[in-house]
């Protein structure tokens, strides 16, 4: 995983890549460009496809392709990217282009975020076997996903209301995402569009929220020198101690110790002013 600074950008024409390229977007905003073919001069908008991208946007991308990218400097990037190959029987790369589009918008990032970690995790023990599995996984979720069918429970429109909902949450976890609140906002009752929010993402609003939130605690307390009060408060929480409460539930860590244990360099107090 990779926090790009400000300045960034990205252009695969000269070194393209021998192998797949899983590349998630976790947070803030840009736009990928995908050359439609070997021969596209570079930076020719007519011979590129253009990919705006933000929290929940997956590429596959493709060995040998050419691609660039651009990003938004007041919303600069966090992606997650990992280089593999899956061989075949005969030792041969799989071709993975008829099983997976190019690119897609993932609805539960949650859970993949949790599987992505587990990958990096097991390269960090040394562990590929591990690894590997974590990535077969990751692949199926996200195989699950772009087959979910469209007579699904709920339809296409509030669908696309949901999944809008979901990014919105990705990028503004701090806001306010009651369940009565947002399900007016959608012409619904909080009931059925509660159901239906549930059917779509796997879990209730609430859950994807905190979820959103704490996810978006742990890249603040790992690359910010943000204090607990000002992560809470950018977060929608009133109470510090409430955050710090719901963060320990649901990590097994106090806030203070996470960053501890993810800047063994950092000599921050667990300061809540």
């Amino acid at each position: 995983m990779v926090a790009c600074p400000r300045d960034w950008s990205w252009n695969t024409r000269r070194y393209p890549s021998p192998d797949y390229d899983l590349w998630i977007v976790l947070d803030g905003e840009g736009t990928v460009f995908a050359a439609k073919s070997a021969e596209a001069s570079a930076g020719d908008s007519r011979q590129e496809q253009a990919f705006p991208v933000m929290a929940g946007s997956c590429f596959l991308l493709r060995p040998g392709g050419r691609y660039r990218g651009l990003q938004n400097p007041d919303r600069p990037l966090t992606v997650f990217y990992l280089h593999f190959a899956l061989l075949d029987s005969n030792g041969a790369m799989r071709n993975l282009e008829e099983e997976f589009p190019l690119f897609r918008s993932l609805s539960e990032m949650d859970f993949i975020g949790r599987m992505l970690q587990r990958i990096v995790d097991a390269c960090s023990a040394g562990q590929p076997d591990t690894a590997a599995c974590w990535l077969h996984a990751v692949l199926e979720e996200i195989r699950q996903q772009d087959r979910q069918p469209s007579g699904s429970p709920v339809h296409e429109q509030l669908r696309a209301q949901i999944q809008g909902l979901c990014r919105r949450i990705q990028q503004q976890p701090g806001a306010d995402y009651r369940l009565k609140t947002v399900s007016a906002a959608c012409g619904y009752s909080a009931d059925y569009f509660g159901g239906q929010f549930r059917a779509a993402a796997g879990i209730p609003l609430s859950e994807y929220v905190i979820a959103a939130r704490l996810n978006r605690a742990r890249f603040l307390l790992r690359e910010t020198d943000q204090k607990l009060s000002r992560i809470a408060e950018s977060l929608g929480y009133q109470d510090v101690s409430f955050f710090c409460r719901q963060f320990k539930n649901r990590t097994g860590y106090s806030p203070g110790q996470f960053r501890r244990q993810s800047r063994p360099d950092s000599r921050l107090p667990d300061s809540r002013s």
